[in-house]
Parts: C-alpha cells; structure tokens; sequence
C-alpha cells in the first residue's frame, strides 16, 4: 500500500486531523452523510451506500441509481488534504466518483471556488482528471493524468494563497497559480460518486475503497 505524502513537499505541515476507519461506521461526529434526494443534482444519496470494515471505508452505487456522498465537517483555509484510496474497475461509465473541496459558503458557488483533485470518467480507471472551478460564471482549468487507479495511491490537493498543487503519491502533476482562480475562503473535503446520466437498468455496481484521509494546516 502506498504511503507518499503530498507532506514530502511542504515546509513544517501540521496534522490537524486524520481518519483510519476503524470501527463498523463512519465517525459522524467528523463526517456529514448525504441521504435523500437532491433537486438540483436530480440525485439519489443514500447512507446505505458506504460501509466501513476491516479499516477500509467503501463506496458503492448500485443498480438502483443511489450514490455515496460525505462531506468533512471542518472547514479550513489553505492546506493539505491527502487520501489514500483506490477504485474498483471495470466501472459503470455513467458513474463519476470525485474527492474534492467545497465551499463553506455553499450559496456562494461558482465564484467561491471549487477545487476538484480526482475525478474519474474512465469505466477502466487508468486515468483521472483535475479541475479548478473559479469565477461567477464557471469557469474551470483542467488537466488529466495516466494512472493505475485500481491499485492504491495517495490523491492530494494543496492549496496555498499562491497556488493549487494537484499530487498522486507526493508527485505534482497539476498545478494553478493564477490568483484569480485562487479560492480565498473556508472549503471542506468531500468524498462522492455522481451520476453523469439518468439511470437506467443492468446499471454496472461501481465502487472505491477509501484507507485513510488526513488534514494538514500549512
């Protein structure tokens, strides 16, 4: 199992909180569970789609259509967020997950900024892809990068005042530094899966499994 950090890079990070699942459920205390429908989305969120076992955490949208979603719940300005993970292939192709940073200041999406630091497309899971959402209108900087997904690997984001540094196992391969695209205010981690199409039947069962997720102050 990889264990590289992001941390490798920076200059004296602290560890303000980390998570190993242990146990038989997710710490709530720590994490906000997505369960019902979403108007906006069109989507279905359901509890029942993670299980934690064995030290790993699992999510899984199955033929019904409903998805995984948690949110952390602490919001934090400028940092490192690394989890250690890896994704089930073949995967549905109408199925997206995404680990990411979002606003605190919910209302305020687009212009507050989102920072997505994993986004899968490939059903084969050989590649994934970066985002940078900024601006009222949207607008977004993106790149992709060739990687075995379904063996583990450490996925990070390191935002700082003056940049956003994409990592896979402590590696750089996508990096903004323009300030205007730069987020300035609270944002939290988030694990999810998306639908990218209605659902429909024989829908492929598409899974992660999630090994820890730590939280640096820089």
């Amino acid at each position: 199992m990889v264990v590289a950090s992001a941390c490798t890079q920076q200059k004296t990070p602290t560890l303000v909180f980390e998570d190993d699942f242990t146990g038989t459920a997710l710490d709530t205390r720590h994490w906000a569970v997505y369960d019902g429908y979403q108007a906006s989305s069109g989507e279905t969120w359901s509890a029942a789609a993670w299980t934690v076992a064995g030290g790993i955490l699992t999510g899984s949208t199955g033929g019904d259509g409903a998805i995984p979603g948690i949110a952390h719940t602490t919001d934090q300005t400028y940092g490192i967020w690394e989890v250690s993970a890896r994704f089930d292939a073949p995967a549905d192709p109408q199925v997206n997950s995404v680990f990411l940073l979002w606003p605190e200041d919910d209302a305020g999406w687009p212009a507050a900024g989102e920072l997505d630091f994993t986004e899968n497309y490939d059903p084969t899971r050989q590649m994934t892809s970066g985002f940078v959402h900024h601006g009222a209108r949207n607008d977004q900087t993106s790149a992709m990068t060739k990687v075995d997904m379904t063996q583990w690997h450490v996925y990070s984001v390191a935002w700082s005042p003056t940049a956003i540094t994409y990592s896979i196992d402590g590696r750089a391969w996508f990096s903004d530094t323009d300030r205007f695209h730069i987020p300035t205010g609270p944002m939290h981690l988030t694990l999810q899966q998306n639908n990218n199409a209605p659902v429909k039947a024989g829908r492929i069962p598409t899974s992660f499994q999630v090994d820890w997720v730590r939280m640096y102050a820089v």
